[in-house]
């Protein structure tokens, strides 16, 4: 159950683009960098007018979001220099509600506007996850890859590929035991 992208040319590993993608100078590898940042900053919602002024610092809170998605870790295991655990958990809940969450991640999605093909698992053949693509990157071809059903083992062209990326996925705790 995993998706995986051909792309028209691979920028991500080139000599110019290789510092835009290095995580190392950033104090969590789960942080947000300027450049996500400022691709985010618009979709998330203004403080409410009625109570008192927003006194957590935004981007904070959301790279704390990053590292609990990431690292998979407890809510009370966040490190005391990201916002408290309960400030994270409101703000994970609140927009996972009203859909920000959803439109963030659109977002940082949009960030590779070089994806043409993705290859799915035979988990992903549904309708529901085709609306979702379409409505993500709309010029995105989906390319269902099945296993093998002889029962041995085969190479199958592009499983390889699909195999890889549930491999990436599984390193992202939360995301791959929720």
């Amino acid at each position: 159950m995993a998706i995986s992208s051909i792309r028209r040319k691979s920028p991500t590993w080139t000599t110019e683009n290789r510092a835009r993608y290095d995580r190392n100078k950033l104090r969590y590898p789960s942080d947000l960098t300027d450049e996500e940042w400022c691709l985010v900053k618009g979709g998330i919602p203004r403080a409410r007018r009625a109570g008192n002024k927003r006194t957590v610092d935004v981007r904070e809170m959301l790279d704390g979001l990053m590292y609990v998605l990431g690292t998979g870790c407890q809510w009370r295991a966040i490190p005391r220099d990201l916002p408290p655990r309960s400030t994270v958990n409101h703000y994970f809940c609140r927009w996972l509600h009203d859909g920000t969450q959803g439109l963030l991640m659109a977002t940082l999605f949009g960030m590779y506007p070089f994806l043409l093909k993705l290859y799915a698992d035979a988990g992903y053949q549904g309708p529901k996850f085709r609306q979702g693509v379409a409505r993500v990157c709309r010029e995105v071809n989906v390319e269902i890859v099945r296993r093998s059903e002889t029962g041995k083992f085969v190479v199958l062209p592009k499983r390889w590929i699909v195999e890889r990326t549930i491999a990436w996925l599984n390193r992202c705790r939360r995301l791959s035991k929720d």
